[in-house]
């Protein structure tokens, strides 16, 4: 059994689980051109969706009562968030800025970069402030890091469900349903070719508010009938599962054709959420590996772009120097790869992650 840190509330270990899979899932579609492997054409931005409704149901599970009850005030919040996300966001920002200033300064020395990166002043704000795609379309130099600025503001969409009452938690949620409605026209979240829908609602926030007020729509579904939710856990699990092995793998639904199919895959996405809620576990062991797993879901979900990079130029300096063929394309290297985001993701939690958070809570919560 493992337990939450601020409150000491029981963890949902399906989630954990579930989470450290989905970060893998998103590592794996990203490697696909090195790895000549095929992947489904959704699959990363569904775990994406799935971080999101997870994050609204847990933030909702961890903090709720407390927030209601004013026992957890909104810096103590901001801290408790801003601890989780930021300091391996800034590392991994850090790192990949060094990277490509060192490939802009090969370049200008005249050797064959294919790729460089232009740095301009306000697409590193928007990384810094977290607020990526806000104001330019460059995205994040961390490219999965676009979802962490998504991430960090739309949890306070959750503070305010929860200290909110009744009357007003319904009227922001109906509000955020209609926005996220609007941009759906304009591709939605997994087929907006645009940042701005009708050049007003930034999509992926929009859809971020949406869909962690799924999460909290499901977390409370799950509280109110507990009792029978769990009595027809094993239905829900092996309905969720094949679902989303129906029309994730093995039928995808023509998106580009319907954008508002979209939905169906985030009912899926949060039925999931509330099956995986009721999944138990009373072995030690198991619960130590699906906590470890859920525990380097951050650091696979930021650490897999720069270990990507480092391997691909690793590959390119060898044929550069007529030392070997393009090892990229060995199955191995595929596997080594893989393998060596799982050590970092571990090392990253264990001394980076877990000190700087507990670092930062400690210093700045009242």
């Amino acid at each position: 059994m493992a337990f939450t840190e601020t409150y000491h509330k029981e963890k949902f270990l399906g989630l954990d689980f579930a989470r450290g899979l989905a970060a893998f899932a998103v590592m794996v579609c990203h490697y696909w051109q090195y790895g000549r492997y095929d992947v489904p054409e959704y699959l990363g931005d569904a775990c994406v969706v799935y971080f999101f409704v997870l994050s609204g149901f847990v933030l909702t599970h961890a903090y709720e009562k407390e927030i209601s009850n004013k026992a957890m005030t909104f810096k103590n919040f901001f801290i408790a968030r801003f601890a989780r996300l930021y300091p391996l966001h800034f590392l991994t920002f850090c790192g990949l800025a060094f990277y490509w200033l060192i490939l802009n300064q090969a370049a200008k020395l005249g050797v064959p970069i294919e790729t460089t990166k232009d740095f301009s002043l306000i697409p590193i704000l928007e990384d810094l402030f977290l607020v990526q795609s806000v104001f330019t379309d460059s995205g994040a130099l961390n490219s999965p890091a676009w979802s962490i600025g998504v991430e960090f503001w739309c949890g306070f969409y959750i503070f305010a469900l929860c200290f909110l009452n009744k009357n007003y938690k319904i009227l922001s949620m109906v509000v955020v349903t209609i926005l996220y409605l609007f941009t759906i026209s304009s591709g939605g979240f997994f087929n907006g070719q645009e940042r701005y829908a009708h050049e007003i609602f930034q999509i992926k926030y929009i859809a971020g508010l949406f869909l962690f007020g799924l999460g909290y729509f499901v977390y409370s579904f799950f509280q109110r009938f507990k009792t029978q939710i769990y009595k027809c856990r094993r239905f829900l699990l092996l309905s969720s599962l094949l679902l989303i092995l129906t029309f994730l793998f093995l039928w995808p639904l023509p998106l580009k054709e319907n954008f508002y199919l979209e939905i169906l895959y985030f009912g899926i996405i949060g039925f999931s959420v509330l099956a995986l809620a009721t999944y138990q576990t009373h072995s030690n062991a198991k619960s130590f590996v699906m906590e470890t797993i859920g525990n380097l879901s951050y650091g696979i979900y930021l650490w897999h772009v720069p270990v990507m990079l480092a391997f691909v130029g690793m590959s390119k300096f060898l044929l550069y120097m007529n030392i070997s063929s393009d090892i990229l394309s060995y199955n191995i290297t595929t596997i080594v790869y893989f393998l060596t985001v799982l050590v970092v993701a571990y090392l990253s939690f264990n001394f980076f992650e877990k000190p700087s958070k507990t670092w930062i809570k400690s210093e700045f919560k009242a």
